[in-house]
């Protein structure tokens, strides 16, 4: 039976299970499976076990599965006792809450102990002349079109992970602290208004074609999973993190959306339609390829657009624009435009043409004082006065060159002061169009 005890056991079955139940249930049933699979699977993980000083039946117990292997820095194994009813928990964390922790001094705990540790991921990078070297994790599905509960996401291309998808979560079910690390969530439906306020955080498992509808999801982060297409409509999300994911296709529509963050993910598709967005932050992914993110961001400042949202708009479109140049690689173009983002924000930030105006004023203001000749300049005032007048193209005519060379230099000055100006009016008129 090996690793197929639990694969034809009946998703709901799980879903139905109280919270503190069913992560009881997998650390007695699934987890131990799972890391025997790691065991042989993993390059040196029975090495890594060692060097950290833990066995897999203490680190089973520990929620967040995911995060004992995630590429991040030095975390934290934590036992502590609630002081209030005496309950002992246990939680992974990084070094930044091990610093609150220890810093504030709470009362209301008492640490028995604080294991630190390197992340797999983290610490295979680290060792050399690794054969077979593993990044991270995959999936492959074994589709079932007559029946999607016998569909299966093979972790490895070998391994059928917990399967809980394939089913229709109505609502008081609620989703919130379960350990949905390395589970095979395809084919899910999320239904009908609220599934707990409790966060909802899913690392390295399979999520293909999953719907999301008339639903109220909050706190959710995906890290590191893989995402086919993924449906929300006609919902309530707030507080969701996409996170180095590997993302087909990903549509909102009729849905209300606050704080969507997509954090270094491969996204090859980004859809939203007649949707109430609120704050998306978008980092693209390193190396990733640029046809794929150009088009997202482009597809948020549109979403933007269209709901008359001006300043998101225009931060999109400068993501958008600053993107394409970090993403050239014609030479002469990469660099007109970072001059074009740096003289005017790729023609939607006037205020930096206002900018570089006042440093060509001072610029000419200068030559004006050191090559004009006395008395017309008589102060520093006056040469700034004079580079202002000649610099708007006002020219009162009560300060006046004299020499060929200075004819010359306010001759350039009141050219680039016509373009400036010009350019700033385009600027003012270029952003009202993006909003």
């Amino acid at each position: 039976m090996n690793e197929l005890i639990h694969l034809y056991d009946s998703p709901m079955k799980f879903w139905a299970m109280p919270t503190d139940l069913f992560n009881k249930w997998r650390i007695k049933n699934d987890l131990p499976i799972l890391f025997n699979y790691f065991q042989s699977k993993l390059p040196l993980f029975d090495e890594w076990l060692k060097d950290c000083k833990f066995s897999i039946d203490e680190i089973i117990e520990y929620p967040k599965t995911g995060e004992l292997f995630e590429k991040g820095n030095t975390k934290y194994l934590m036992k502590y006792t609630e002081l209030s009813n005496d309950k002992i928990h246990l939680d992974i964390i990084d070094l930044e809450e091990k610093n609150r922790i220890c810093k504030n001094d709470d009362e209301r705990i008492k640490i028995n102990s604080m294991i630190e540790f390197i992340p797999y991921f983290k610490w295979i990078e680290k060792q050399k002349n690794v054969e077979n070297l593993i990044e991270t994790f995959s999936y492959l599905s074994h589709d079932n079109i007559d029946n999607i509960i016998l569909s299966r996401a093979l972790l490895f291309k070998d391994f059928p992970v917990l399967k809980l998808g394939g089913v229709t979560l109505n609502k008081h079910i609620f989703i919130g602290n379960r350990n949905l690390d390395f589970i095979d969530l395809d084919y899910l439906q999320i239904k009908e208004d609220w599934h707990g306020s409790m966060a909802t955080n899913i690392a390295y498992s399979s999520l293909r074609y999953v719907n999301i509808s008339n639903a109220i999801l909050h706190y959710w982060t995906l890290n590191e999973c893989d995402i086919e297409e993924l449906k929300i409509e006609k919902s309530e999300i707030q507080n969701f993190n996409f996170i180095e994911s590997e993302i087909f296709r990903i549509s909102l529509k009729d849905s209300k959306i606050l704080n969507l963050k997509f954090d270094s993910n491969d996204i090859r598709g980004l859809e939203f339609s007649n949707c109430d967005i609120n704050n998306i932050s978008y980092i693209a992914k390193k190396d990733n390829l640029f046809e794929r993110d150009f088009y997202n961001l482009r597809q948020i400042r549109i979403a933007f657009q269209k709901q008359g949202k001006r300043h998101e708009s225009q931060e999109f479109y400068f993501k958008e624009r600053k993107y394409e140049t970090k993403s050239q690689k014609n030479l002469f173009k990469k660099y007109l435009y970072k001059f074009e983002e740096l003289i005017c924000g790729y023609f939607i930030r006037p205020e930096r043409v206002i900018f570089s105006s006042l440093i060509l004023i001072i610029i000419f203001a200068i030559l004006h004082f050191i090559l004009g000749k006395p008395p017309l300049y008589r102060s520093y005032i006056d040469s700034i006065y004079f580079s202002v007048t000649t610099f708007t193209t006002l020219g009162y005519g009560d300060i006046a060159p004299q020499s060929i060379v200075m004819k010359i230099i306010c001759s350039m000055e009141a050219m680039l002061g016509a373009i400036f100006i010009g350019l700033f009016l385009f600027c003012l008129g270029n952003k009202q169009m993006i909003s």
